[in-house]
């Protein structure tokens, strides 16, 4: 499957905010890391029903086939694909190109130094989520056709279980990303400091111990 590539735009996501935050001044910042929490939402979208179906594959009976709940979810997968925000021309598509037109108009002018880059994240984000999101489907569309034995539901089982945890990694830091910036714990989120004029210096620590711990956790994942 296609997942790995939410790794990278999180990433993105979190260097884009921290290099605002360092190189703008306090108001300009706060309507980029706005703007930045808005792709992030809009990913998170993109990518929530693709989990809720790996985990429903997970948990498939061996006699799932005569039950009929492996075409049952074949068909489900098939239907979801038809989702606006699973087309190229649907709601991913439109909602980050809406948003590049508005960082176009309003942002560009007093940041033309990063401007490329987000509009290249954009742009990143429309081609990599919808060929993720597509390919993935696509891919357990034709999987879940080929499957015709207990032991053919089980490999595909274990390629699910494999996705999962990174998938949902990716998933809660893109809304560890969204709940910084809006402050939806007790902290006091990343617009307020900004906005407040008086914060940068507390906002660049909040992002950088969020990338940290991010960088952390990925290199005690990989051992």
């Amino acid at each position: 499957m296609q997942l790995e590539a939410l790794n990278g735009i999180v990433d993105n996501l979190q260097s884009l905010a921290l290099q605002a935050v360092r190189s703008q001044r306090p108001t300009h910042a706060a309507q980029i890391v706005a703007f930045l929490a808005k792709v992030a939402h809009i990913v998170d979208q993109g990518c929530s029903d693709i989990l809720t179906l790996l985990i429903e594959l997970q948990s498939v009976r061996e006699d799932g086939f005569s039950l009929g709940e492996i075409h049952e979810l074949r068909r489900r997968t098939a239907q979801l694909l038809n989702k606006s925000h699973f087309d190229e021309a649907g709601e991913t598509y439109n909602q980050l190109s809406t948003l590049k037109k508005i960082y176009l108009s309003e942002i560009s002018q007093y940041d033309p130094c990063n401007g490329r880059e987000l509009c290249e994240l954009i742009d990143q984000s429309n081609g990599r989520i919808v060929m993720m999101i597509r390919g993935t489907m696509w891919t357990l569309i034709e999987l879940l056709g080929k499957n015709k034995t207990s032991a053919d539901l089980r490999s595909l089982q274990l390629s699910a279980s494999r996705e999962i945890p990174p998938l949902k990694d990716n998933l809660a830091e893109l809304r560890k990303f969204t709940a910084h910036i809006l402050g939806l714990s007790s902290a006091q989120g990343l617009l307020e400091m900004l906005r407040s004029g008086q914060e940068t210096g507390l906002a660049e620590l909040a992002l950088i111990g969020m990338i940290d711990n991010r960088s952390r956790h990925i290199q005690h994942a990989r051992y």
